[in-house]
């Protein structure tokens, strides 16, 4: 007995179920292009959203790094970030929120609070840059998303 739905492959990288439509298959991808086109839409409002509050939090750390109640809510943040937007296909944004998080467990211990609070602001700045992109995360060519891909790893090296 069939179910109604179908599941249609958009480019390689996503499938959404979707009811089945009488006619064409260009019909029933144009539905998918719809449903796909109003996830990304919600989902870069979401994403500048919390990242919006993770930049709150971040200069609220700057301001007094003692008290931990700012790195415990950029941790949880970069937890949540983690998980969605892996979720989502942002399979760079996932990787550069788990470095976030990764940093935010350690603290500052090793790095020093000048290097702690360049390390987070550049996860940050990089995780703003990767919000702008459209559709899932290509495989970076774009020269500032590396290079500070590249300093964040600088700086948890030395």
């Amino acid at each position: 007995m069939s179910s109604g739905y179908e599941t249609v492959e958009y480019r390689g990288w996503l499938s959404a179920k979707i009811p089945k439509i009488p006619g064409s298959p260009e019909a029933a991808i144009a539905i998918a292009e719809a449903s796909i086109r109003t996830m990304n839409k919600q989902y870069k409002e979401w994403i500048h959203g919390v990242l919006k509050i993770l930049s709150g939090h971040i200069q609220q750390y700057a301001k007094a790094p003692s008290d931990g109640t700012n790195l415990d809510s950029i941790r949880r943040i970069a937890h949540e970030l983690r998980g969605t937007t892996g979720s989502f296909g942002r399979m760079r944004t996932s990787d550069v929120s788990q470095s976030l998080y990764d940093q935010a467990v350690r603290g500052p211990s090793g790095l020093g609070a000048a290097k702690f609070s360049a390390a987070i602001k550049l996860h940050h700045h990089t995780l703003v840059k990767l919000a702008d992109l459209d559709g899932p995360d290509p495989d970076p060519k774009l020269d500032e998303i590396v290079k500070g891909l590249d300093a964040i790893k600088n700086i948890r090296k030395s």
